[in-house]
């Protein structure tokens, strides 16, 4: 992870080690450890900007990217894979991405997971995020072609932002549940 962060920059560094640190494979003490042997190596600055960056609670490649997508578009840190209740505590989703702030989520999907081979993950998202919409709760969302071309996911995002500031936070019909 540090020798990809090297040699290929902070954002593969970023993707290898959330996955490594998401899968158990390693710790950040550990990658911290290893580190500090490479102190005078070449690109050891890319390698202690992706260790700064790495965020185990990604689950996919798509969610490390969108992360570095929303930093370099000086959006706000979310927060990752929360737990969004109704009013009453009843679980509602699981969300990729949460700006508690604004009352917005963020969802990041592969296109592998709605391959048109079976409608249910398809039916299930949409009534998913209708149960989210029903709270009051701004969904955008974005898939991987989409990170490529980020700035309108991100004007989308603003967008959501703006108008959620014009929501009384005293309104709100969620609820932030502990993690799963």
């Amino acid at each position: 992870m540090i020798d990809l962060a090297r040699e290929h920059g902070t954002a593969a560094g970023v993707v290898s080690l959330d996955f490594a640190l998401h899968t158990g494979m390693t710790d950040i003490g550990t990658v911290m450890e290893d580190l500090a042997r490479c102190v005078r190596w070449p690109g050891v600055r890319h390698a202690r900007e992706a260790i700064s960056l790495a965020d185990g609670r990604s689950e996919s490649v798509l969610e490390t990217r969108s992360r570095l997508k929303l930093r370099e578009f000086g959006l706000p840190d979310p927060e990752l894979q929360w737990s969004i209740g109704n009013e009453w505590g009843r679980f509602v989703a699981r969300v990729d991405f949460y700006w508690d702030e604004f009352g917005v989520v963020g969802e990041a999907d592969g296109a592998m997971k709605y391959d048109g081979s079976d409608p249910e993950p398809l039916l299930a998202e949409k009534k998913r995020q209708g149960a989210l919409e029903d709270l009051d709760l701004e969904v955008v969302r974005w898939g991987s072609r989409d990170v490529r071309n980020f700035a309108p996911v991100a004007q989308r995002l603003n967008r959501a932002f703006a108008r959620s500031r014009r929501r009384p936070r005293a309104d709100r019909r969620w609820t932030i549940l502990p993690p799963l």
